[in-house]
């Protein structure tokens, strides 16, 4: 028998885009704030998404005992789905292109050197959320790019430099009713899925990423050994994503290539030092791209009726 309890969570999100990009995107309509819906039930999994007016606009369910993906699109009335084994195997496709792709490039491609740097901090600080005492817990992360071009010639126009600071604060319970379920739900997926140590799908994977780029590996260890510090459900996060703006060496090409728009990681660093070469030399100050901020509003255990999980049976189903 499931002894398993259900849980409902409501959680609501905000993006906001700082600068130049804000205004054209708010101009669009973008940062909203959107309400998420969550539904755990033992092996199956919803996630709705919810708009201003309070409709369901999209839903996704995760089925582990049918092993699918099913994304609902309310609006148009149609759904997709994806198998696990669809989906391990898009995920190795992906990995074959990239490495394909670097090795097409490894001549033309500049030569990027990474470095990473992350912290987790208790500043002692609580809050009720919720209803909930919850702690604050903040994660630092600093990832700086050194591109240097391959081609001598190119070398002195466009020895780039950029540097990114993410703080993300998250506000944790530890002794939620529910979160159990929650956990073990996530630690079922990713066992059908292959990502559990010992299964080989990660293992390929960070194999494939150590010998392609080992820095990034060396990034990944790092997050993984301090996300052990971070237990527990977050009901609250607000995220800072920074620019620290750098000083580059540039030449005459830097006018004509003013509007061109960035084609890689590699691409979008330059472009923040480049911003800034001529006005400011020696300054190093920070540069809010954007900001999230997600707070849960309900943490719900009572019994989710199972047709919750069910795709409406006028929808029609489209190939992926």
């Amino acid at each position: 028998a499931n002894s398993h309890a259900d849980v409902t969570k409501e959680s609501t999100n905000q993006m906001d885009f700082k600068g130049t990009l804000g205004a054209v995107l708010k101009f669009f309509g973008a940062g909203k704030p959107t309400t998420t819906a969550e539904y755990y039930k033992g092996d199956v999994y919803k996630s709705d998404t919810i708009d201003e007016k309070g409709k369901v606009t999209n839903s996704q369910i995760i089925d582990l005992d049918k092993e699918l993906f099913i994304t609902i699109d309310h609006q148009k009335k149609r759904y997709s789905q994806m198998t696990f084994d669809e989906w391990r195997n898009m995920m190795q496709e992906n990995i074959q292109k990239m490495e394909a792709e670097q090795e097409k490039n490894k001549e033309k491609s500049p030569e990027v050197e990474w470095k990473f740097d992350m912290n987790v901090s208790k500043p002692g600080e609580t809050e009720t959320i919720a209803g909930k005492k919850a702690e604050k817990v903040i994660i630092k992360m600093d990832i700086s790019a050194k591109a240097t071009p391959q081609e001598q010639k190119e070398a002195q126009a466009q020895n780039a430099q950029g540097e990114m600071t993410v703080t993300s604060s998250y506000w944790m319970v530890n002794d939620m009713e529910g979160q159990k379920e929650i956990e073990d739900f996530y630690k079922k997926l990713a066992e059908k899925l292959g990502f559990l140590p010992g299964q080989g799908g990660l293992e390929a994977i960070m194999s494939q990423i150590n010998q392609t780029n080992p820095q990034l590996a060396e990034a990944i260890k790092k997050v993984q050994e301090e996300g052990k510090k971070l237990s527990g459900v977050p009901l609250r996060t607000h995220t800072v994503y920074e620019t620290k703006k750098a000083a580059v060496e540039t030449n005459k090409q830097e006018e004509e290539q003013k509007t061109e728009i960035p084609t890689s990681v590699g691409g979008l660093f330059k472009k923040f030092g480049k911003k800034v070469t001529k006005s400011n030399e020696n300054t190093a100050d920070q540069n809010v791209l954007m900001e999230t901020n997600t707070e849960v509003t309900k943490f719900e255990v009572a019994p989710i009726d199972g047709n919750e999980f069910a795709v409406p049976a006028n929808y029609k189903l489209q190939k992926n």
